[in-house]
């Protein structure tokens, strides 16, 4: 019979709430001497986060660090000078990955968070070089860095009573992998193509190392990642211009999955006319017709491979855009009324 009456799915339902309060403090001392210039911070953090605290047994913790960071800037003049930097960063968990009720409608892959989850933490080193010729400038950043407690996704299989009767499923999750490094290069180089034109190279190449740990999937892997851009823009008169952008990226899969490789184009042209008040643009997406969007992912079971999962899409359709703009004037500036100063609040500070 109809009670007119709602009855809660308690499995789906529940109430969520998530504080996180940071306190702070900052100190920065830099000096100057010559072509030398060095600059120290220090920040100290006391970051307290809660979970459901109107429950009877809200989780609570508090962590409490200090970073530090470090530059060092060599200025021989304008156009040489070099550059070396250390920083330690900290990544919170969101409310998304520490919430644990599942978001999704599907019970047989289910998505949901961890609230054991904790901070991660990355210590970077770059030297940045760079160099500006009458011709091109140049800039080379070799880096490394060291991640300490990643947060990172997997999935894993367990058995859950649906309709009576006991049924495999797939659940997706966060948690904290003891950590990784990566260490590599990063380049860019802008300059003129017969004069006229202008071409900007840019790329990546580092190597990817996860540590590997106790936690299912959180096994050791290691692999090359590398990714490059160009951008030539190229005037074929006074009023019309060429320009075409191209960006890869390669494969880079984990222990617990990742993304294949894509390679992305647009190319564009751009007529001016009715002295340069009005402007005409064509342009077309996906060139090549390779953007595609691929993924592998990996369940385990105690670090023992259980199955693979891998899938692609097109993340956006190849398409054929025009439009037109029209300058009628310049823009009337209506000078907006002052306001009282507002005070209280703050900012946040990263070295």
């Amino acid at each position: 019979p109809i009670t007119q009456s709602y009855t809660p799915n308690t499995r789906l339902s529940q109430a969520f709430a998530y504080n996180d309060n940071a306190k702070a403090a900052y100190a920065i001392f830099s000096q100057t001497q010559g072509a030398l210039s060095y600059q120290a911070g220090l920040r100290a953090e006391s970051n307290t986060l809660t979970i459901n605290p109107a429950a009877t047994t809200p989780i609570s913790r508090t962590f409490t660090n200090v970073f530090p960071s470090a530059s060092v800037l060599f200025k021989k003049n304008e156009f040489n000078q070099a550059q070396f930097s250390y920083s330690k960063r900290i990544s919170r968990p969101d409310a998304r990955q520490l919430n644990t009720v599942s978001n999704s409608t599907d019970p047989i892959n289910q998505m949901v968070g961890n609230d054991q989850l904790t901070p991660e933490y990355t210590h970077s080193f770059e030297l940045n070089l760079n160099r500006i010729t009458p011709k091109a400038s140049f800039s080379l950043t070799p880096y490394f860095g060291r991640d300490l407690d990643s947060i990172r996704r997997y999935q894993e299989l367990d058995t859950l009573m649906i309709g009576g009767q006991n049924q495999i499923i797939s659940r997706t999750t966060f948690g904290n992998f003891t950590g990784g490094k990566r260490y590599g290069a990063e380049f860019n180089v802008s300059t003129k193509v017969y004069k006229k034109a202008n071409l900007i190279l840019g790329g990546n190449v580092y190597q990817n190392v996860n540590d590997g740990g106790i936690l299912s999937g959180d096994i050791y892997s290691k692999n090359m990642v590398y990714s490059g851009n160009m951008n030539l823009t190229v005037p074929l008169s006074k009023v019309l211009s060429f320009n075409y952008n191209m960006r890869y990226r390669s494969k880079n899969i984990s222990g617990t999955g990742g993304m294949r490789s894509m390679l992305m184009s647009d190319a564009a042209l751009t007529l001016r006319m009715f002295k340069n008040k009005g402007t005409f643009n064509l342009r077309m997406n996906d060139v090549l017709g390779t953007q595609k969007f691929g993924f592998e992912s990996k369940g385990y079971n105690n670090n023992v491979l259980l199955w693979e999962q891998e899938g692609f899409r097109r993340s956006r359709p190849q398409m054929l855009n025009f439009n037109f703009t029209y300058n009628f004037g310049q823009r009337i500036r209506v000078q907006e009324r002052s306001r009282p100063e507002q005070r209280g609040g703050g900012g946040d500070m990263e070295f």
